[in-house]
């Protein structure tokens, strides 16, 4: 997928500007789970957040959550939301700039993802934008038949089937 290309390409920093948080949040933790690799997610709400792990306690102050990834051992995905909101305090900014660095070294990944992405300078030229648009129709009726076909693999009990016309009304 996109997203596993962008972690095995070995920026410490993507961007990703969407409204779709949870769809973009959903590929990355697949991509992650794909590549054996850790997955954390963050938010100023719940602070950082692993599937697999119970919370990283006090995380949800950002300056906390970056020293954690700045001392994090080994392989590691770690999913910002609405991060770059914070990015307005010259601490903020020289602590990211230093999980940045440290994520480099060690081939982890750090992804922004929010409505709007606005980077102070410092920290522009290490973070890679990706665009992200809404799925085409042809990759919604994809998407729609691989769900049903799953559904019928896993289940056995499931029979569907879907002309085109019966399409219509699930995509719109």
């Amino acid at each position: 997928t996109k997203i596993k290309c962008l972690i095995q390409s070995s920026q410490p920093v993507i961007a990703i500007e969407s409204t779709e948080e949870e769809r973009i949040r959903d590929l990355v933790y697949r991509a992650a789970r794909e590549l054996n690799v850790p997955y954390f997610d963050w938010s100023l709400t719940r602070g950082l957040h692993s599937p697999d792990a119970p919370s990283i306690g006090e995380t949800e102050d950002p300056s906390v959550c970056l020293q954690f990834i700045k001392d994090y051992k080994g392989a590691g995905i770690f999913l910002l939301k609405d991060f770059s909101q914070n990015l307005d305090k010259p601490m903020i900014v020289r602590q990211f700039r230093e999980a940045a660095q440290r994520v480099s070294k060690q081939g982890n990944c750090i992804f922004l993802v929010a409505p709007n992405v606005d980077l102070p300078i410092e920290i522009r030229h290490k973070v890679y934008f990706q665009d992200w648009y809404l799925p085409s129709r042809e990759e919604l009726i994809i998407l729609v038949s691989k769900t049903f076909e799953e559904m019928q693999r896993n289940d056995g009990k499931i029979k569907y089937e879907l002309s085109k016309e019966d399409h219509d009304p699930l995509l719109n």
